[in-house]
């Protein structure tokens, strides 16, 4: 029987990979639970969607942050 809760998960090395930083920081994300992640057996996988998710707040704070500058130069 095929679960409909299945999500795709990736351990802590691939994780580093497409954040681009390193294992302890990975780590890190997870226990301020800005990553979602899971223990399966004695593995921790991390959700692919949950490092999107990250991303996307990191983006979105970035381009916040360039629009408070740009508009405190122009004053």
């Amino acid at each position: 029987m095929e679960s409909n809760f299945v999500q795709a998960t990736c351990d802590y090395s691939t994780a580093c990979k497409l954040l681009d930083c390193g294992e302890s920081t990975v780590r890190r994300l997870c226990q301020q639970g800005e990553l979602t992640c899971i223990r399966h057996g004695r593995k921790m996988r991390i959700f692919l969607e949950s490092i999107d998710a990250y991303t996307q707040r990191v983006h979105d704070r970035a381009a916040a942050e360039a629009a408070s500058k740009r508009k405190s130069l122009n004053q």
